[in-house]
């Protein structure tokens, strides 16, 4: 290992007859495994996908707070220092 993740790569077809190739997220996958892929990346089962897409979710909350909370505090001292003027 160089310091990465070790993780499987390999190509899928969709049940449109397309086919997509990528890196598979979490458990080994062998052929014939039933996958959840979209195009260029693919999870071998739901749970990993939901539990990213929750920590991207939940981030994204976060920085949304963070910045309403900033804006708030900014306006507060913003009228503060017009009443001590």
């Amino acid at each position: 290992m160089s310091g990465q993740i070790p993780y499987c790569s390999g190509e899928w077809r969709f049940d449109d007859g397309s086919i997509g190739r990528g890196r598979i997220e979490g458990d080994k996958a062998a052929e014939g495994d039933r996958i959840f892929a979209g195009d260029g990346f693919v999870y071998r089962s739901k749970s990993a996908l939901i539990w990213r897409m929750s920590m991207v979710g939940l981030f994204g909350v976060v920085l949304l707070g963070l910045a309403i909370g900033l804006g708030v505090l900014y306006r507060l001292d913003a009228v503060r220092r017009r009443q001590e003027d």
